[in-house]
């Protein structure tokens, strides 16, 4: 515990430090404080962390822009830690915002846009919108089938996703066929715990 409260006491004299020597306004400023509000949602100060991230973005978003790449992974950022904190409804919107430009810029296949897609899904799930979190899973699966394979984690993770989305939505049969389908590869690769 003391190590926590030496990186919080660090944290605090590197942000002090560029707010002296760089301004307000700085990107490395700006990183410095999405690193100490990190940390702090880590350590379980969720409202602690999206206060500064909020304050954070505010400059971000008047400084560089909203499609600025800063920009989106601190509303990233601040959109995982709505849904930590149980605030789905102010997370999805942020999600659908970055995942749309994400795809934009990147295409679906780029591994961060693959990443927006799924926690954007898994936001969908938590409001009860499994037709939208099925398409999302669904498209990623694609890319994530030809750049890493079946038997890669992230693959089989978005395959069960799409195995319990299709339970969510009742369609039991095709969900049974899925996870039959999966399963021996995921124990191959997982084991069989």
């Amino acid at each position: 515990l003391g190590h926590v409260a030496e990186a919080r006491a660090e944290y605090r004299n590197v942000v002090a430090a560029y707010e002296r020597t760089v301004g307000s306004n700085h990107a490395n400023l700006l990183q410095a404080r999405v690193a100490r509000a990190s940390m702090n949602a880590s350590l379980g100060l969720a409202a602690e962390a999206l206060e500064e991230l909020l304050e954070v973005l505010d400059v971000q978003t008047q400084a560089f822009g909203l499609h600025h790449s800063d920009t989106l992974m601190t509303e990233h950022n601040v959109a995982a830690i709505y849904l930590s904190m149980g605030r789905v409804e102010e997370a999805a919107p942020l999600l659908q915002r970055i995942f749309a430009h994400r795809e934009a810029t990147f295409g679906r296949a780029h591994p961060t846009t693959r990443s927006v897609a799924s926690t954007l899904a898994s936001a969908h799930a938590e409001l009860g919108r499994f037709d939208e979190c099925l398409q999302l899973h669904e498209a990623t699966l694609g890319y994530l089938a030809t750049d890493l394979g079946l038997g890669h984690p992230e693959t089989l993770a978005d395959q069960y996703a799409i195995g319990v989305t299709y339970l969510r939505l009742g369609r039991t049969g095709d969900a049974v066929r899925l996870l039959r389908e999966v399963l021996p590869t995921a124990e191959n690769v997982l084991g069989s715990h």
